[in-house]
This record gives structure tokens, sequence and C-alpha cells, in this order.
């Protein structure tokens, strides 16, 4: 929470090492803005919140602005338009707990090599279009292809998708790109 006004004697300010010690929690308690202590924890502790702190300016996900309240040493910190981005909403987390047990359920090709376990789920504006695992068909097809052709988008490009793959793109940057941004053949 943003403080404007000064805490009274004995109270203490909010300090850095009291946020979530994983990085999207980290950010997330930053989302409407937080003031906090400006102490050595900010920039030189060896702690997990100081590092995360650093990581989150210097990429873009959290922004800084001095804080109003006068003979105080504290600083507002904001999430940016591109942390709330790179947060996973609770709902996000479901899909990826799921797309976890479809996993499990993995069927692998009879040809003596090692592959993953995949699970698959297709979401479009929060709703679930589709789900699947590797090998469900037991055609060897891959998981994320296969349901992307069968929940409804047949005229995808998925070679876009393959190929993303292919070029060492992140899931993330893959999980961004909307499907009804990929053009129809």
């Amino acid at each position: 929470m943003l403080i404007k006004t000064k805490l009274s004697p004995g109270h203490l300010y909010p300090q850095l090492t009291q946020f979530p010690g994983n990085y999207h929690d980290f950010l997330a308690a930053f989302r409407g803005g937080q003031t906090v202590d400006r102490n050595n924890y900010l920039t030189t502790a060896d702690t997990p919140q100081t590092h995360m702190y650093k990581t989150a300016l210097t990429s873009g996900h959290l922004t800084t602005q001095g804080n109003p309240i006068q003979g105080e040493s504290l600083v507002d910190i904001f999430l940016t338009d591109e942390g709330a981005d790179s947060i996973f909403l609770p709902r996000d987390r479901k899909f990826c707990e799921l797309a976890v047990e479809l996993a499990k359920k993995s069927v692998h090709e009879n040809d003596g090599e090692l592959h993953p376990y995949v699970g698959a789920v297709v979401v479009n504006d929060g709703q679930i279009i589709s789900t699947g695992f590797r090998g469900e068909t037991g055609e060897g097809r891959h998981a994320e292809l296969y349901r992307v052709s069968i929940g409804g988008y047949e005229r995808l490009l998925l070679r876009e998708f393959a190929q993303a793959l292919e070029s060492g793109a992140t899931k993330a940057k893959i999980r961004s790109k909307r499907l009804t941004e990929l053009k129809s053949d």
C-alpha cells in the first residue's frame, strides 16, 4: 500500500525483506504501488528480495518514484504494464497445473528414443478450448499441435508455432501470441 502520511513513532515502514521470496509473487505485491523503507535492503543487502528488486527494475517490471513524506527515507515502487504481463494470474496457474496432470498421461512412441511428457491446454480468453497429452491418439502426435488442430482452429498456421519452437522461442513468447493473431491459410 502507498503511504502518504508519516507513521507515528515506534511504527516501522514496510521493509523489502517482508515481500514474497518468489519472483511472480514478489511482482504481484507491487500492484497498485507499495511504499518501502529506502534502506540498505533495497540495493546492497544479499537477500532474495534485493536481487529480485534489482532484476525487476532492470527488466522494466518495476518502476520507482520518490515518496512525498518529508524527512523520511522512503520510495514508492510500482508494477509496470510489462511486469503485470509477466505475472501468472490464478487462472493461468490452474491451466498450467492441468497441463502437468495431462502430461503425466503421455504415451511415448515405441522407437527406443527418449520422449518428453507433454500436456496441452488450449485457452482463449480464459476458456479452455481443448486439452490433450502426447500420444493420446496413439499416432505419436505432439499434444500441442493435435489439440490446436481439433480445437476448431484447423486453419491456423501450425507451421508458425512449430517454427517458433524450433527457433528457440521461449514458451512465454509463444504463450503471448494469441490464437486470433495467427493468419489462416
